[in-house]
């Protein structure tokens, strides 16, 4: 008896441990990379270029008037930011580093819809050296929503482009 006693506060006691340790470690739900600094993020207006990583350059060039959803809900605007990336080096780039902030501090991921006919930005591609990706991300935002920031996030920091 003793012994069912001592198995069934066992598996509490694991979970518990396991949980801790997601929480003590750092753990982050979703899949929007976190940076390895706890640096303020660097801040500049939008056009601006930022040197996020060796060889690595950044910039959201411009940012898309919201117009309502097209799909009949008026509680939903839609916007797009044409961003670049530029790499020295060959490596990977993916548009889920790209957020937008609101004024109240909500932030919004990309929605993986077409914005309009625009060039978007690839969800994930592979670089060779000295290549620059350029394309739109599509977000659809609450239609009270006043967009303040566009951010990139990066392992060596969070980058800001100011609207």
């Amino acid at each position: 008896m003793r012994a069912m006693r001592t198995k069934a506060l066992l598996v509490p006691a694991l979970l518990l441990l396991v949980l801790l340790t997601l929480i003590l470690t750092g753990c982050t739900v979703g899949n929007i990379p976190t940076p390895s600094n706890t640096t303020p993020p660097v801040a500049v207006a939008m056009g601006g270029v930022q040197d996020i990583a060796p060889g690595v350059t950044a910039s959201a060039l411009s940012y898309t008037d919201p117009t309502p959803y097209d799909k009949g809900d008026r509680k939903i605007q839609s916007v797009g930011v044409d961003v670049q990336v530029c790499d020295a080096v060959a490596s990977s780039v993916t548009d889920t580093r790209w957020t937008l902030i609101d004024s109240v501090g909500h932030i919004y991921t990309n929605t993986y819809n077409p914005y309009d006919d625009a060039p978007m930005y690839p969800e994930y591609a592979d670089t060779t050296a000295g290549q620059c990706v350029q394309g739109r991300i599509a977000f659809r935002l609450p239609k009270d929503a006043i967009i303040t920031t566009v951010r990139y996030t990066a392992i060596t920091g969070v980058f800001d482009w100011m609207i």
